[in-house]
């Protein structure tokens, strides 16, 4: 497995990075979780994506630099 640098990060993003990603999908999972009961499960599966994005651009800029 190739480790993956910033502007490899950037292109899968689509030209939101990985913060940006990580705080829209922890918004978008809140508001659903205060409907459903099942939005406690995709929740923590989306912040566990989101929190992964996140913490590799975090990797990847502290490499970079």
């Amino acid at each position: 497995m190739r480790e993956l640098n910033v502007n490899e990060i950037k292109e899968v993003g689509g030209g939101i990075n990985g913060y940006e990603g990580a705080g829209s999908i922890m918004a978008i999972v809140g508001f659903g979780s205060l409907f459903t009961p099942i939005g406690i499960i995709t929740g923590g599966i989306a912040l566990g994506a989101a929190g992964g994005l996140a913490l590799g651009e975090f990797l990847a800029r502290l490499r970079h630099n």
